[in-house]
């Protein structure tokens, strides 16, 4: 019988730990993605894992590999929003100078490491990876990433490393040719039902999917209640189709 893809629930390690495991119970999901920020330490996640009985699907590493002042945001960002919120969101997540986030891939073993395409190319950066399971994200084309790049060019970028990709659906409108410009695909990341559409899905069952379909939580700023519909209607999306 053909191996089928996993699902796993995608949060910042700011949120209540113990409401994602509430979400994951009545979700029967039972692996996390995890996006640690600058103050979580291993001890923390790995007593929440036990507690918890939950899997660590994947770590999800920073988005600059060195820390930016806030003259480095005025002058490199394009947009407004980004000017504003680089610097928040630098001082959660931290940077590759300061973040536990590779300590944590090289201690909990996950099936997989996200690092954002425009990273990629940062030679010493690559070095200090080596040995994780790696998967290249593409980003937003308004987002927080430098040298943005289309998905057949990040999927070529992620082949010449000879790494598989993650695929956000949130970060762009994806079609069953996307599919193919990123393949081979180890992640789909999935913020809403409505980006599982049916040429996706069929493109994604007849290449025999076996990856991981992430949810993020929570996909909404409005509680609980509306991951667990969102989420439940993503599975149920998936199983329909038989991925997983």
């Amino acid at each position: 019988m053909p191996r089928k893809a996993r699902i796993a629930i995608s949060t910042v390690c700011h949120r209540c730990l113990a409401a994602i495991y509430q979400v994951a119970n009545a979700l029967e999901i039972t692996d996390v993605e995890l996006f640690p920020t600058r103050r979580t330490t291993l001890g923390e996640i790995q007593s929440f894992l036990e507690r918890s009985g939950l899997g660590i699907a994947g770590i999800h590493l920073p988005f600059r590999p060195f820390t930016a002042s806030i003259c480095d945001f005025i002058r490199e960002e394009k947009r407004v929003r980004e000017k504003v919120l680089g610097p928040v969101l630098q001082y959660i997540y931290g940077s590759f100078e300061n973040s536990p986030a590779v300590g944590l891939a090289q201690s909990l073993d996950p099936d997989y490491v996200v690092v954002h395409h425009g990273l990629i190319e940062t030679p010493w950066l690559l070095q200090s990876l080596e040995g994780l399971p790696l998967a290249v994200e593409n980003e937003r084309p308004d987002g927080f990433c430098q040298n943005w790049q289309t998905l057949p060019e990040i999927g070529k970028l992620a082949r010449d490393h000879g790494l598989p990709t993650v695929l956000d659906t949130g970060h762009h409108k994806v079609t069953a040719k996307d599919i193919d410009s990123m393949w081979p695909i180890r992640v789909i990341h999935v913020k809403s039902p409505s980006h599982l559409t049916r040429d996706v899905l069929d493109e994604l069952r007849r290449r025999g999917y076996d990856g991981w379909f992430t949810i993020e939580f929570p996909t909404s700023m409005f509680g609980l209640g509306t991951l667990r519909d969102d989420a439940a209607e993503v599975i149920d999306r998936l199983r329909k189709a038989a991925l997983v």
